[in-house]
């Protein structure tokens, strides 16, 4: 053998006696390494799960707040919104023209009625039969002739006969006043001729 062998069986032995390769302390190692694994595997997992949760809770929320944000139909766009506004706005002033207009034409017949009442006042402050005397044979005579009879007077101004309109018939007579007869029948004749019987 040579002396190489010598050392190198030299080197095992002293590494031996190192306890290097101890085989329990090694498994001892491997067993503390895999449980420091897989409590940082565990911790991994569950802060993964923690992010998840918060994850879907925050994904929860925003969907929430998306819906909330959202316009609902009741309620009208911007556009819509403006128009509308717009609308009323026409409204009013369309509304306070006539307001206007009205005004206007209000004090125009205020004015008119304060004119009037004032010429009704004077009209009844005066007295017409104070100013006019009346002819009460002439007044007479003109209802007479509106309803249908004329009287007609002679030269001495008595009359001798009267003129009788039948506007039934169309038609005039003359019919000369009795004095025998008496003042009822000649009325009555003279009323069954006018067409009024």
């Amino acid at each position: 053998m040579s002396s190489s062998l010598f050392e190198q069986i030299s080197v095992m032995r002293d590494v031996v006696s190192m306890d290097l390769l101890d085989p329990s302390k090694d498994i001892d190692l491997l067993n503390q390494a895999d449980a420091l694994m897989k409590r940082r595997s565990d911790d991994r997992a569950k802060v993964q799960e923690d992010a998840r949760n918060t994850l879907r809770s925050l994904t929860r929320q925003l969907e929430s707040a998306r819906l909330a944000a959202k316009r609902p139909q009741s309620v009208p766009t911007p556009q819509e919104h403006q128009e509308a506004l717009n609308a009323q706005d026409t409204k009013k002033f369309s509304l306070a023209k006539s307001i206007q207009e009205l005004e206007q034409s209000v004090a125009k017949c205020e004015t008119s009625l304060a004119r009037l009442r004032e010429e009704w006042d004077r009209v009844e402050a005066e007295e017409p039969s104070r100013d006019h005397e009346l002819d009460q044979t002439a007044l007479r005579l003109k209802i007479c002739r509106e309803l249908g009879f004329e009287v007609v007077t002679d030269d001495a101004g008595k009359v001798s006969k009267v003129l009788v309109r039948n506007d039934v018939k169309n038609d005039v007579q003359s019919v000369v006043l009795e004095k025998n007869a008496s003042a009822f029948f000649q009325s009555n004749f003279l009323w069954k001729l006018a067409g009024s019987e």
